[in-house]
């Protein structure tokens, strides 16, 4: 059991180590980010800077504000004003699959074909794993984890667990996303206020 422990301090010491250099690497990355966005602001639609190790995609986006929904305080509305506000086009319905029911379905071999084709399994590690260098990220970690202990099958849940197992802690976790465009679906797009892709500039 020793053996074990000593081992696990080892291996954590490592890991705050690495984390150490990643947040280096990742403020100098964000630096240039930000001074490629500076040089890119008199462009007019989206282009690639080409390398010999790579290439670097820059994207012009039409909408450059979007809105997000604090998801617990809209819970606690009426139903009558949560029916209102839908009916105005003000919020859109979401929907996600309700693990339990569809597993005891999956089971009994009840699940219609149709919906079937449109579930993807996915499997989760059994632990997450999360590095932490000060105060800020222990409260950041802390708030993602007490979203998942809410509800473990939301979607906003999976991204939750990314994020733990990314170590990412955004300034601000409500309204912050990093997701690279291309890799939005139409869903996530349309909460995040992008648009389609047919909605950028080329």
């Amino acid at each position: 059991m020793s053996d074990d422990l000593d081992q696990l301090r080892r291996l954590a010491k490592e890991a705050i180590e690495i984390k150490k250099r990643i947040n280096v690497d990742t403020d100098k990355l964000q630096v240039i980010k930000n001074q490629l966005v500076q040089k890119s602001k008199n462009r007019n639609s989206s282009y690639t800077i080409k390398v010999d190790d790579g290439s670097i995609r820059i994207i012009k986006y039409k909408r450059t504000i979007y809105y997000t929904l604090n998801q617990k305080g809209f819970n606690k509305l009426d139903n009558e004003t949560k029916n209102n506000l839908l009916k105005n086009k003000f919020v859109k319905i979401k929907f996600s699959v309700d693990t339990d029911s569809y597993k005891e379905a999956l089971n009994k071999n009840s699940i219609p074909n149709n919906l079937k084709e449109l579930v993807e399994n996915k499997e989760r590690k059994p632990f997450s794993i999360s590095v932490l260098l000060n105060k800020v990220e222990e409260e950041a970690n802390k708030k993602i984890e007490e979203s998942i202990v809410i509800d473990e099958d939301s979607d906003a849940d999976d991204e939750a667990l990314e994020d733990l197992y990314l170590n990412v802690f955004p300034p601000d976790l409500e309204n912050f996303t990093d997701d690279d465009p291309e890799d939005l679906t139409e869903i996530q797009e349309e909460e995040l206020g992008l648009g389609s892709k047919e909605e950028m500039e080329e």
